[in-house]
């Protein structure tokens, strides 16, 4: 019983010490893309509003706090499509870039498009779609949602880091 107890010690240590070696761009990296998925959510469920994005307006990241405002504070239309926009730019430079203050994860981009893909159901895009252009058509339809789901595509497909 007593080697149990010390085995769970030295794994929750292990844990821990892996969380704790994460560097600061790799939580922001995690940070950003959770702030992405809760404004798909926001953009594609009628049942969600913006308010439920009130705890980013605190964050310790500037340029989540800024977004976090901007989606809270537009009347729809251009200015959420604007908003959108610059959360797509900020997550697509993220993902090629190695100096970035967001180190995104391969696999947690991938996450995310995985539960935004079930949130979109039939209105997922099929395989072999060009994320560009879905990007644009849907921003200039207001289907600020699907226009998300493309940037975090495009961003996948260009993202070179993976960490663990």
């Amino acid at each position: 019983m007593k080697r149990f107890f010390s085995m769970l010690v030295l794994a929750c240590l292990c844990c821990a010490g892996a969380t704790a070696a994460q560097t600061e761009e790799q939580q922001n990296g995690v940070e950003l893309c959770h702030f992405a998925e809760k404004v798909f959510t926001v953009l594609h469920d009628a049942n969600h509003n913006a308010s439920e994005l009130s705890s980013y307006q605190k964050s310790r990241i500037a340029d989540i706090q800024a977004l976090a405002n901007e989606v809270i504070g537009s009347k729809g239309g251009e200015e959420l499509g604007e908003a959108v926009s610059q959360l797509g730019r900020l997550i697509k430079t993220s993902a090629d870039s190695s100096d970035a203050s967001f180190a995104l994860d391969r696999s947690q981009l991938q996450a995310v498009i995985r539960q935004m893909g079930n949130s979109l159901g039939v209105e997922r895009p099929v395989r072999g779609t060009n994320y560009h252009k879905l990007m644009i058509e849907s921003m200039a339809d207001e289907r600020y949602d699907l226009a998300l789901y493309s940037y975090m595509m495009i961003a996948e497909s260009r993202c070179i880091a993976t960490h663990s």
